[in-house]
């Protein structure tokens, strides 16, 4: 019997599908129901129906920085773990993404370890 109660759910905001489809099978493989979100404003519209317990949220997206939307999520999905993502780790980001509340930082590629680590990280795990 599966209780859906327990199963957590994850939201990948990241435009690489590739990177979505990696993440997306390591989630499952750790029993976390994740859904892909490609830009900025679809995850407006989404995050708030889909009151994921984590969002991995990369900073470089097609129509905007991820690590100015941390704000507006944790505004109005507050119990959601943030976990910045970036390909592209420039000085100070990894503080800004902190001070704007992201719970972790991660410095793309990733691993099937450090995806766990995150979680252990966020207390999901």
């Amino acid at each position: 019997m599966n209780n859906s109660a327990n199963i957590l759910k994850a939201a990948i905001v990241d435009d690489e599908t590739d990177l979505c489809f990696l993440l997306k099978s390591i989630l499952k493989e750790e029993s976390v129901d994740a859904v892909e979100i490609n830009t900025i404003e679809e995850a407006k519209t989404e995050l708030p129906q889909i009151q994921p317990n984590v969002i991995f949220l990369d900073n470089h997206l097609p129509d905007g920085r991820g690590i100015d939307f941390i704000v507006l999520i944790k505004k109005n999905i507050p119990g959601a773990k943030v976990i910045m993502m970036t390909a592209f780790n420039a000085e100070g980001e990894e503080d800004q993404a902190l001070k704007n509340g992201a719970d972790c930082f991660l410095i793309k590629p990733l691993s099937h370890k450090t995806i766990n680590e995150a979680l252990a990280r966020v207390n999901l795990r």
